[in-house]
């Protein structure tokens, strides 16, 4: 990777905790994903409501037109460009990493695909129409539903002995 992931202090680096807690804020809106869009818009509203709050105990009380920091911010700029296969198509430009994994987070919490937590690694993966997985999947590959089965029939068979 090459640059700041934010544009905040770029002679000092980037806040790595204020990175930590974005990460956590992604965690949270993949896993509200699994119980529909009310819950995702719950949990936008908690994070905002929690970063409001967190400016205040820093004695900073936000003004009433504050953006919220990550949780509402213009994540890039969108043009029309010419396409030869589809005629036309969107670009989309942001100027910082963290606005571009904002806009990608945004695309997937939005879309049609549902996302689950494999029950074999806990990584994120998407279920549904033109994902390859079942909407109904709990593991990411084949490959961790036989890995999750052979272990639990290993740790059952020694419970036995």
């Amino acid at each position: 990777m090459y640059g700041p992931v934010t544009t905040r202090i770029p002679e000092w680096g980037d806040d790595v905790g204020g990175l930590l807690r974005t990460a956590r804020r992604f965690n949270e809106l993949l896993i509200a994903k699994e119980k529909g869009p009310k819950r995702i818009a719950a949990v936008f509203t908690q994070e905002i409501a929690s970063s409001i709050r967190g400016q205040r105990r820093e004695g900073y009380p936000p003004p009433s037109h504050y953006d919220h920091g990550d949780l509402s911010r213009l994540v890039g700029t969108t043009d029309i460009v010419a396409d030869k296969a589809r005629g036309v198509v969107l670009r989309i430009s942001s100027d910082t990493l963290i606005s571009g994994l904002w806009w990608q987070l945004a695309q997937k919490l939005s879309g049609e695909a549902g996302i689950q937590s494999c029950r074999h690694c806990g990584t994120f993966f998407e279920t549904g129409p033109g994902t390859g997985r079942h909407r109904d999947a709990t593991f990411c590959s084949n490959e961790h539903k036989i890995r999750y089965y052979s272990l639990a029939r290993t740790k059952k068979s020694h419970r036995k002995t």
